[in-house]
């Protein structure tokens, strides 16, 4: 939701998104993302389940994205996970790299539910609510 928020509230900015990356070419796909977002700054840059790079490489090129040599003027990268424990503290704790963090947590019950509603409404089950 958050990514779909951000996707939305600029339209006239650039919005990529990075759901999964192939396993065989992760740390070159993470390296020419960052390099694309730069091509297009200013630039929106979503990253989702960063706890599922699969190796320390692909870790290494992420954080050398995110305050590496190039310049990252221009980007907002949102990256998250559902296993904040598996993401490794070089990332959580490093300088500039995830300034601000946000944890949103769950919805409130009311707000569940209105979700839920809206969601069903537009499926063959509204006829049943």
């Amino acid at each position: 939701m958050v990514c779909k928020a951000a996707a939305t509230a600029l339209p006239e900015f650039p919005f990529l998104y990075v759901r999964d990356l192939r396993e065989d070419e992760e740390k070159g796909s993470i390296k020419a993302i960052f390099e694309r977002a730069r091509r297009l700054a200013p630039c929106r840059l979503a990253f989702e389940d960063i706890d599922s790079f699969r190796g320390l490489e692909s870790r290494i090129v992420f954080l050398s994205g995110m305050d590496g040599f190039a310049d990252t003027d221009g980007l907002l990268v949102i990256a998250n996970s559902n296993h904040p424990g598996k993401i490794g503290e070089a990332l959580l704790k490093g300088p500039s790299r995830s300034d601000p963090m946000f944890h949103p947590g769950l919805p409130a019950h009311n707000e569940r539910h209105s979700f839920c509603l809206r969601v069903l409404q537009r499926s063959p089950l509204s006829e049943h609510l």
